[in-house]
């Protein structure tokens, strides 16, 4: 069998027509990974004192709420990133490193949630196929 896959649509397609048992576990870790894919961004912007924002950025897998999978982003460690995301920091300035991250990164949501579904999928194919 042979399965193409170009963009949003085609992964829906997959996850409900090709491998409807697999969806909850695939659509879970893309959406982790669209998460990561925001940390990431937001770890190369924040400002850095001694690293612990950084350090403690991460993506979390949430509880699926009706069905959907969700996912996002924490800081931990760093009780003081929020004064620094909204300007109420020592430097009044507001950085917004969190919401220019989001925003990088859902003006290319296609092709980065396309490219990490791609990369489970094939790691997922290629478990099922080894046992």
């Amino acid at each position: 069998m042979s399965v193409e896959i170009r963009g949003i649509d085609d992964v829906r397609r997959v996850l409900r027509d090709v491998m409807p048992k697999e969806a909850k576990l695939l659509s879970r870790q893309t959406v982790k990974d669209v998460a990561e894919a925001i940390a990431d961004e937001a770890r190369t912007i924040m400002p850095v004192d001694e690293g612990k924002m950084r350090a403690g950025t991460r993506s979390r897998a949430e509880r699926d709420k009706d069905g959907e999978a969700r996912a996002s982003v924490r800081v931990k460690g760093a009780f003081y990133w929020r004064f620094l995301e909204y300007g109420d920091g020592p430097d009044g300035i507001e950085h917004a490193f969190f919401l220019r991250s989001k925003e990088k990164v859902m003006s290319k949501i296609d092709t980065i949630a396309t490219q990490k579904f791609v990369k489970r999928l094939a790691a997922r194919i290629a478990k099922v196929a080894g046992r």
